[in-house]
C-alpha cells in the first residue's frame, strides 16, 4: 500500500495545480498517468479518500471486474489513457476515480471506480456526482 508521502515524493505539480504521477498497475500491465486535482491550499496535499483511490487501483481484482471483461474480455490491445482523481469526489460515499481508456476507434470512453470496483462505463463524460446512487 502506498502512503501520501510515496505518491507525493513522485507526483510532479503544473502551474494549473494539477499534479501528475506515474505508476505501474498490475491489472492493467502498464504504466499510467494518474492526474491529480486538489485544492492546494495551503500546498499541495492528498487527502486520505485520494490515497485510498490510488491504492484501490493499484490493487484492482480481477474476480471483481466483471463489467471491464464483458466490454472488454481477454482484449490485451485495450489500453488506459490516463486515471483521474479528483478532490471534489471526497463529498461523494464512497471513493471514486476515473480511468479513462485509449480506445482504437478514437471515441471516448471511461470507467468509472468505486471503492476499488469498476461500477460503470461512461461513453458520454457523465459526471460522477450523478452516479451517487451507485
Amino acid at each position: 500500500m502506498m502512503k501520501a508521502r510515496h505518491i507525493l515524493f513522485n507526483t510532479s505539480w503544473d502551474e494549473f495545480d494539477m499534479g501528475t504521477c506515474k505508476f505501474l498497475v498490475p491489472f492493467f500491465n502498464q504504466y499510467i498517468e494518474f492526474l491529480l486535482f486538489q485544492d492546494h491550499q495551503p500546498k499541495p496535499a492528498l487527502t486520505e479518500k485520494m490515497v485510498k483511490a490510488i491504492n484501490d487501483i493499484m490493487d484492482l481484482d480481477a474476480k471483481e471486474q466483471g463489467l471491464y471483461f464483458e466490454a472488454f474480455g481477454e482484449n490485451s490491445d485495450v489500453k488506459v489513457s490516463e486515471i483521474h482523481i479528483d478532490q471534489e469526489h471526497d463529498v461523494l460515499e464512497g471513493v471514486y476515480c476515473e480511468i479513462i481508456m485509449d480506445m482504437p476507434s478514437a471515441e471516448y470512453m471511461s470507467m468509472i471506480v468505486k471503492d476499488g470496483k469498476i461500477i460503470y462505463l461512461d461513453r458520454e463524460g457523465s459526471y460522477l456526482e450523478s452516479l451517487k446512487k451507485s
